[in-house]
């Protein structure tokens, strides 16, 4: 089974654990907690939480529909404030600054507290606008964002909270981590060139 790239075919490890169907996997270059969709999504749910939270801050800062410059983005972060977007609405100053937009940023954040990981994750995609804003930077573009998107949806779709669910991205690092020699096979378009199958199935083909 052949699918484009790591991230693709986690979903299928998951149904093939689930039914004790054993298969091996190769050359998926797999790493998914360091997509950098994941750790952005990721970074949002952590700043929800805890809004001095400097290591979130700095996956999402630039992800926030407000040109913060990288300078500002270090002063601020050497201020430990409790609530970083605060305080660069009120104690910094650089070119475009818009108050408005680091308040409403401030509010989606706040108001993603307490709910259901899903909502959490439609709040960042339709209250911040993510990651649209940025689909034709990425490689592969909107195609790749939705695939990485689909899987995220699955894991808050089943995760109660957020614990659970920032519990389930750490867990998707090793859903494809199956050595050894199965009839079936996972693996990345780009790492079965050269090699013949007496059936092939490819996913995400279009």
């Amino acid at each position: 089974m052949l699918f484009r790239a790591g991230f693709s075919g986690i979903g299928l490890g998951w149904v093939l654990r689930r039914r004790g169907i054993p298969f091996s996997c190769r050359g998926t270059g797999l790493s998914y907690s360091a997509d950098p969709v994941t750790r952005e999504v990721e970074g949002f749910f952590r700043l929800a939480e805890n809004p001095g939270d400097a290591r979130a801050f700095r996956r999402v800062c630039f992800r926030l529909g407000e040109p913060i410059p990288l300078e500002t983005v270090g002063r601020a972060l050497a201020a430990e404030p409790k609530d970083i977007l605060k305080y660069l609405r009120d104690q910094t100053d650089y070119p475009r600054k818009n108050p408005g937009r680091l308040d409403w940023v401030r509010r989606v954040l706040r108001g993603m507290r307490g709910k259901p990981p899903l909502r959490q994750l439609d709040s960042i995609m339709d209250g911040l606008g993510y990651p649209w804003s940025t689909a034709g930077k990425e490689k592969g573009g909107e195609t790749f964002l939705c695939q990485r998107l689909a899987v995220l949806r699955v894991l808050a779709a089943q995760s109660p909270d957020t614990t659970a669910f920032l519990k389930r991205l750490r867990e998707a690092e090793g859903v494809l981590d199956s050595p050894g020699d199965h009839p079936i096979l996972l693996s990345t378009v780009h790492s079965a060139k050269g090699r013949e199958f007496d059936r092939g199935i490819i996913l995400d083909a279009l």
